[in-house]
């Protein structure tokens, strides 16, 4: 008889049980248990008497939803930045009858956009597993980031166009002066917000809201060129204008690229930096009774990590005996590094010579 999620079966031969009885579905419920993906119990799979996985699941980091503080105050604070000054810009653009500030303006507002976009895969990314989504939904903050990536490289393409328009038919009239205040005010403030957004990105592991950041980063270059461009045009250099306008395109492409680059990673679950598969390695190997770390697959989901490797024990442990191993590994993996949410470890038995056996207490 196959036994139930959250049992704690052990196999003498493939295909049958020894152990706990299957508890009902009242009883995992009173204990905090989640249908399909249990609460801080293991999970074995037999596959042969000598071979299985142990998964564990966080119940503090995935049955529960992330804080939405302070990663979706900063987006939210993003889409509020951008829509009061995007409006200040284009008010002040068509005052003063510049047309770089009122693309500019009209930029600022695109960014509204992709910050509501961002918000609402922050606050996605946030819920709890479901059945649907055993892992979680960490990987809307990669798919908010690929459509800001997207947005900003369609943004320098439209910067770009505008710049070359510019340069065959250059303005007539020098703006006026309050396009200059206006631009000004326009680098301080996406400078300050970069820098909050990409501090409280990296800090808890945001890519959407790290995305966001370099995105306001290079809104604050492309402003202060358009303020050079404005002042320029009033020294009566008005082919500076689109001169920068084109550097300024080049600079916010290669942002886009850059950051839907790094989204299609995280979505195509591309292997992680060395330095992370050595922190896990070094964690696991410091577990006795581990002999070897065989494989080891790190995931991005979003703000945190899922796990996957395959350790080597000795070929006389127990059922038990593996269950400490994986757990101590586990448990030491989470230690080393924070950002794991879930580890699966799928435990080999490892041939070793009798001097070399050790007991699991």
């Amino acid at each position: 008889m196959p036994h139930a999620v959250g049992a704690w079966p052990q196999r003498d031969a493939p295909g049958r049980d020894l152990g706990r009885p299957k508890p009902s579905d009242q009883a995992r419920r009173k204990k905090g248990l989640c249908l399909g993906q249990p609460r801080g119990s293991m999970i074995y799979c037999g596959r042969s008497n000598t071979s299985w996985e142990a998964q564990r699941v966080d119940p503090v980091r995935l049955d529960k939803p992330l804080a939405p503080s302070p990663v979706v105050a900063a987006g939210a604070l993003a889409f509020a930045t951008n829509l009061i000054l995007g409006l200040v810009k284009l008010w002040a653009g068509r005052g003063a009858g510049s047309t770089a500030l009122v693309a500019d303006a009209f930029d600022t507002l695109a960014d509204g956009l992709k910050g509501a976009v961002v918000l609402g895969g922050l606050l996605i990314a946030r819920r709890p597993p479901d059945h649907d989504h055993p892992y979680g939904h960490g990987k809307a903050e990669s798919l908010a980031a690929l459509a800001v990536g997207v947005l900003v490289a369609g943004a320098g393409v439209q910067i770009g166009w505008q710049a070359l328009e510019a340069l065959r038919q250059p303005e007539p009239l020098p703006p006026g002066a309050v396009a200059l205040a206006a631009a000004l005010l326009s680098v301080g403030v996406k400078g300050g917000l970069a820098a909050v957004l990409l501090r409280v990105g990296r800090q808890h592991r945001s890519p959407a809201l790290e995305a966001s950041g370099r995105d306001a980063r290079a809104d604050a270059v492309a402003s202060l060129g358009v303020f050079a461009g404005v002042l320029g045009a009033r020294l009566g250099w008005p082919g500076l204008d689109p001169l920068v306008g084109l550097v300024i395109a080049l600079l916010v492409l290669r942002t886009g690229v850059a950051v839907t680059r790094g989204a299609v990673d995280e979505l195509m679950d591309r292997v992680a930096d060395p330095e992370l598969i050595h922190r896990l390695t070094q964690a696991a190997r410091s577990v006795g009774g581990c002999l070897a770390v065989e494989e080891i697959h790190p995931r991005p989901m979003g703000p945190y990590l899922v796990v996957d490797l395959v350790i080597g024990v000795p070929a006389h442990l127990t059922v038990q005996e593996g269950d400490r191993v994986a757990h101590r590994v586990e448990a030491a993996i989470r230690r080393g590094c924070p950002e794991v949410a879930q580890v699966m470890v799928h435990v080999n038995p490892v041939e070793t010579h009798p001097s070399c056996l050790e007991t699991v207490p």
